[in-house]
């Protein structure tokens, strides 16, 4: 009875955590998940701290949207929701954007744990048969990108561009904040500085959605990939997938709300099913847990279920608040705050060398914006280092 006790108490504390985590552009759950893993250090296994760290992944996966939708600041999970869920708040619906994260989020977290048995017998299998093929895939991957473009030369220097700034940056301590913000985020926020337009009432009453299904079927998916596929992130998977099956922007919004938790689950499954830890958060757990078994496994999925119960409801009333804030406070001001809290967390986590990364990032953000070209082309960032990988170079 006490140990139950005490391990709700760690699940509200993670759940804690993990609204912070996810409301505070730049603070990651995996840094938490480290910080937690060197306290352990060589005690026995703590359930305990397991439960935390699982609570605070899973409710960081939903609160995350909330900056990035109301102020376009994202993270690397949350960085295609910034366009159309940007957009949305600028034409007075942001909270319906957060609504539709929310039903992806959950609804696909349901299925998961649904699913389960079968999911146990296909990701080993998958992996098996796809993983000599790597690279190939992700060349197909960045080629499909670039062949979506009405201007495909300038579209593939732009991946050329940003897959040579990975490169570069590949081995600087905590380089994917100051990287994946200024080519996705603060290059956003600096043009729309340009524009300063009205935000309008953002409706937060009566919203209803309807056909959720192929948005859901859309994040699934793409989760799968991502832990399937080493090297496949939650924005190269959404994109393939929604491909495939015609994803509308409502679509996408509730297909990104369902692999960013899709994503914290199919880790864990992972280390299961493959012995392979897909996130960092997953790779302190199995640090935790020498012998993982599958009871250990419906632990984790169980812990997940409750907290992410627990983050859509937290989500929902917190983006009421987002929605009031945004509306009340002048744009220009809201963009320019977010840009001194970016810069201050780079400085904060990375240095001046951070700073030069994020200078040269958001430089190449508005070029691509300039350019008209689509910015899921920066992604190279992430996919030009994974194939020279799996190339062997």
């Amino acid at each position: 009875m006490f140990f139950m006790i005490l391990i709700i108490e760690f699940i509200l504390l993670g759940i804690l955590f993990g609204t912070i985590t996810g409301i505070i552009p730049g603070i990651h759950p995996n840094l938490i998940a480290v910080l937690c893993l060197s306290l352990l250090f060589q005690t026995e296994v703590s359930y305990n701290l397991i439960a935390f760290i699982v609570s605070m992944t899973i409710t960081n996966s939903f609160l995350d949207f909330l900056p990035s939708i109301f102020f376009g600041a994202p993270d690397e999970s949350t960085i295609l929701s910034v366009l159309p869920g940007h957009t949305f708040m600028l034409n007075g619906i942001g909270y319906e954007a957060v609504v539709l994260t929310v039903i992806g989020g959950l609804g696909i977290i349901i299925i998961t744990t649904i699913a389960l048995p079968i999911l146990l017998f296909v990701i080993p299998l998958l992996y098996n048969f796809i993983f000599p093929y790597m690279a190939f895939i992700l060349i197909f991957i960045c080629l499909w990108m670039i062949l979506l473009e009405k201007r495909k030369i300038t579209a593939f220097i732009i991946f050329l561009f940003s897959g040579i700034l990975g490169m570069l940056i590949l081995n600087v301590p905590n380089s994917i904040f100051p990287s994946l913000t200024g080519l996705f985020g603060l290059s956003t926020l600096i043009i729309s500085l340009s524009v300063n337009p009205d935000i309008p009432k953002q409706i937060t009453k009566n919203i209803e959605i309807k056909n959720t299904k192929k948005g859901i079927i859309t994040g699934l998916a793409s989760g799968l990939l991502v832990g399937s596929l080493p090297g496949v992130g939650s924005a190269q998977a959404t994109v393939l997938a929604s491909e495939f099956t015609g994803a509308s922007t409502k679509d996408l919004l509730i297909a990104m709300g369902g692999i960013n938790t899709a994503n914290s689950i199919f880790s864990f499954i992972s280390i299961y099913t493959i012995g392979k830890a897909r996130s960092g958060t997953a790779i302190a757990i199995k640090e935790i847990l020498y012998n993982f078994s599958f009871y250990d496994l419906l632990f984790l999925i169980s812990i997940a279920l409750i907290s992410a119960g627990i983050a859509s409801i937290i989500t929902l009333k917190l983006g009421k608040v987002f929605a009031k804030i945004v509306e009340k406070v002048n744009y220009r001001t809201i963009s320019i705050i977010t840009i001194i809290i970016i810069n201050f967390m780079t400085i904060y986590l990375t240095g001046y060398i951070g700073m030069l990364i994020l200078f040269t990032s958001t430089s190449l953000g508005i070029l691509t914006s300039f350019l008209k070209v689509k910015k899921i082309n920066l992604m190279g960032i992430l996919l030009l280092p994974c194939i020279l990988f799996f190339l062997g170079i």
